[in-house]
């Protein structure tokens, strides 16, 4: 698949990159629903600005960054499997996520549910239960 090197390790061919205002309050928010835990690769700017950050969660890293001028704040939207989806759910909102839709069972056999964290990224959240389909 990989024409050189491969991805380091921990990494995946695609990893997202969130750039928001105020990052930091959603690195704290991605430990408190997520459990994701920063990985210390933080590089910080001569003015204090989170240049780039790195959380795991589950498998996978999550970079991020503080929006600025040159590179403004872009919302995304992310499909994520955890163990738990209505635990899950029930933390972010907990933790300020306005619901976009209370887990429920989906055809295709994942029961989804969806929330806006507090930098306005969308989150569907799922737990695999099997195929229905």
């Amino acid at each position: 698949m990989f024409a050189g090197t491969a991805p380091p390790d921990g990494y995946h061919s695609v990893n997202p990159y969130i750039v928001v205002e105020g990052v930091e309050r959603l690195i704290r928010f991605l430990g408190d629903v997520f459990g994701g835990i920063e990985c210390g690769k933080r590089e910080v700017s001569a003015e204090g600005a989170v240049e780039h950050a790195e959380v795991r969660i589950g498998d996978s890293i999550v970079m991020l960054s503080e929006a600025s001028a040159a590179y403004p704040a872009r919302p995304c939207v992310h499909f994520t499997y955890v163990q738990d989806v209505d635990a899950v759910f029930d933390r972010a909102v907990a933790a300020g996520a306005s619901p976009i839709l209370t887990p429920a069972e989906q055809i295709w056999g994942d029961r989804v549910g969806g929330f806006h964290d507090p930098s306005d990224n969308r989150w569907w959240v799922a737990t695999r239960r099997g195929s229905r389909v």
